[in-house]
């Protein structure tokens, strides 16, 4: 943290404030009865995982359970990145099909933060391993589970956008 403090409170800052306003972007009440506000959240949003993700993305190649432990978080802050521009991008391109749809893996991305956590509780004081023994096994596990359940969610209930026609 004392080495690369603007990196590890960026990262402090902004995923825990992304946590929170994605889980009341998915509250349908909000979404459905103040269509401004959920656009004014979701940019807040949006830059939160931006500015988190980036300062991710600079810390992983720091973090401590060697190259495992860097690529495992490297990826994770890649996804987070690339699943948040593309939720994005698709709004203002009002395709809110394929924005829900990247958003909710977006999200997914977010939530890695909680199964880490949850996962460090389980296999160090639970089960005793040693954190460096477990710790590049959390890059990859706290969020390539979380992507598979977005994953499922997405195919099970987004409805594919239907393509747009082409008028000749």
């Amino acid at each position: 943290i004392a080495d690369r403090p603007l990196g590890t409170y960026s990262h402090f800052l902004f995923g825990p404030i992304a946590l929170i306003l994605g889980a009341w972007q998915f509250w349908p009440v909000g979404k459905l009865a103040r269509p401004k506000g959920h656009r004014s959240v979701g940019q807040l949003y949006v830059l939160c995982c931006l500015l988190g993700g980036a300062a991710a993305l600079w810390m992983a190649f720091y973090s401590q359970g060697g190259l495992t432990a860097h690529l495992g978080f490297a990826g994770l802050a890649i996804t987070w990145l690339v699943a948040t521009t593309l939720g994005y991008w698709h709004a203002r391109q009002k395709r809110f099909k394929d924005h829900q749809r990247w958003i909710i893996r977006s999200y997914a991305m977010t939530c890695s933060a909680i199964t880490l956590r949850i996962q460090l509780g389980i296999y160090i004081p639970l089960m005793g391993f040693e954190f460096q023994q477990v710790y590049p096994l959390l890059a990859w596990s706290c969020w390539v589970p979380n992507l598979i359940v977005a994953e499922w969610i997405v195919r099970r209930y987004v409805p594919k956008a239907r393509p747009k026609r082409v008028s000749a």
